[in-house]
């Protein structure tokens, strides 16, 4: 099932290094909300340039990290399946 996706996301690539699959932040986002069904599910920032995304499709299971750098280009990190939401209890002090 990952081969699935992991190749359609190859055909948009820019080859930054061996194994990274980057493309506009614009065109990711499009690939994968359109056509993997994912939606952002959270983020927070990882230095002043660059912001972590977790994407996740519910129907499908398979989750997506996505590292943007500058709010412009946007690069996979690690994917995979079987992704399941954790409901919250409480806030940060509960």
């Amino acid at each position: 099932m990952i081969r699935a996706i992991f190749i359609p996301l190859l055909l948009f690539a820019t080859p930054l290094t061996g194994q990274t699959i980057c493309a506009p932040k614009e065109e990711m986002v499009r690939r994968l909300t359109l056509e993997y069904g994912a939606e952002m599910r959270g983020r927070g920032r990882n230095g002043p340039d660059k912001q972590v995304e977790f994407w996740a499709s519910a129907q499908t299971g398979l989750w997506t990290v996505v590292v943007v750098y500058n709010g412009r280009n946007a690069c996979i990190v690690s994917m995979g399946e079987a992704w399941s939401d954790l409901v919250s209890v409480g806030g940060p002090d509960a």
